[in-house]
């Protein structure tokens, strides 16, 4: 949630997804971040992020 909150707050263009009801968006995250099971990914501008402010 502070992930959100913080892109929130700069304006990003947000795509929120919540993989725990969502296969298809589960099997997306997992593709993009190499398979690590770990919320939340970020992706922007083309760079994976796993895990907010040192998580």
């Amino acid at each position: 949630m502070a992930a959100r909150e913080e892109l929130s707050r700069k304006d990003a263009d947000l795509t929120y997804v919540d993989v725990k009801n969502n296969s298809k968006g589960l099997a997306d995250m997992l593709a993009a971040n190499g398979g690590v099971r770990k919320v939340p990914t970020i992706i922007e501008d083309g760079q994976t992020t796993v895990g907010f402010g040192g998580t």
